[in-house]
């Protein structure tokens, strides 16, 4: 292993000593109060990394790939990607009377899907594939939606199967692409990338999956290089800006990390997610600078106030950390009062695919 990435996994072994590492549900919620991170999209976007074996998960989990399609399955009752509560009842009617049609099974699995129902939306999904074994779109959210359950090696077969199907749908290879990286075949993942790229060259997000696959392999000077082809083409991206922030940290070259959180996040955000990588690092003095600044932009900010805390603690600063420690009470308590949301932005909008009519 090379100097330089020793000195990374020391450094993000470092984070997760001085930190309880985030997670979506399956680790501990400490870094929550590090990480300024984004709102959960509709499930229909690409589903969270596992945390990496090297011991990059607690940032890159805020790094996700992004894929959606077209998926109203030629209803043209339907806009968007969020299914109605007017819309979901007719589904459920019409598979009283149509029990064998692929649509309708097809949007009981989109229904499924987007309450979170994942084996319920693989049957439908499976029911529809059976009853129309050419339904292309059908195959894709079988083979995604088996991904999101961990069964990479049959969201891979059903993904294979869309391919041949519609060899011309991007999608079909950056959700294959997804699986790959989330197994570890990182090279594999950007072969099936690289595919899509050719038949979208202009689409910034599938950069994005580059970048990310680059990030997950702890490859972060390859990860950014594809970042910047992405944000030339979309500059304004929220994931893509956040995420060559992540990367640009990684490689302590903190003033491109700032530049790029503030655009994705805002002033104060940017001030405390600096702070709070720093202060992983062990650069305590530039953390607590920084950190006083996101909490004099934003005094009631919980995730600031606990790592300006942390910060003090660690420099021996009891007094201090105890003052922080008092505002901080007042601003849970705040919060808890006023069910204020989290401190977080929107995430980025994934693009959508054009689905032909069925």
């Amino acid at each position: 292993m090379s100097t330089n990435r020793l000195k990374r996994s020391g450094y993000l072994l470092l984070c997760i000593l001085l930190v309880p590492t985030m997670s979506c549900k399956t680790l501990s919620a400490g870094l929550r109060k590090m990480f300024v991170r984004s709102k959960p999209e509709p499930v229909l976007r690409a589903a969270k990394p596992a945390p990496h074996p090297s011991g990059a998960g607690p940032v890159a989990e805020t790094v996700n790939p992004v894929v959606a399609i077209d998926d109203n399955a030629g209803d043209d009752s339907a806009t968007g990607d969020v299914i109605s509560p007017a819309l979901a009842a007719r589904y459920r009617e019409l598979l009283v009377v149509k029990s064998n049609d692929p649509v309708v099974r097809y949007n009981l699995g989109r229904l499924y899907l987007q309450e979170g129902l994942l084996e319920q939306a693989t049957f439908e999904f499976d029911m529809a594939t059976s009853l129309d074994p050419q339904f292309s779109y059908a195959f894709i959210m079988l083979g995604r939606t088996l991904r999101m359950r961990g069964l990479y090696d049959l969201a891979l077969a059903k993904l294979s199967v869309a391919m041949k199907l519609q060899p011309d749908l991007p999608v079909s290879y950056i959700d294959a692409g997804i699986c790959w990286d989330q197994r570890g075949f990182y090279d594999r993942a950007r072969e099936q990338y690289q595919r899509a790229l050719q038949l979208t060259p202009a689409d910034p997000q599938i950069y994005n999956n580059i970048g990310y696959s680059y990030f997950l392999e702890e490859e972060y000077k390859s990860a950014i290089k594809f970042y910047h082809q992405g944000l030339e083409l979309s500059p304004n991206d929220t994931y893509m800006n956040n995420n060559i922030a992540l990367a640009y940290a990684l490689r302590q070259e903190w003033d491109k990390a700032l530049k790029h959180f503030r655009q994705a996040l805002g002033e104060a955000a940017a001030q405390n997610n600096i702070g709070a990588m720093l202060l992983g690092a062990g650069r305590l003095d530039e953390a607590i600078a920084h950190l006083e600044r996101a909490v004099q932009l934003a005094p009631g900010s919980v995730r600031a106030l606990a790592n300006l805390e942390s910060a003090l603690r660690l420099k021996g600063l009891y007094t201090d950390a105890e003052r922080v420690h008092a505002d901080l009470v007042a601003a849970e308590k705040n919060a808890a009062s006023t069910k204020a949301p989290a401190e977080a932005v929107n995430a980025a909008r994934p693009r959508t695919v054009t689905n032909p009519q069925q």
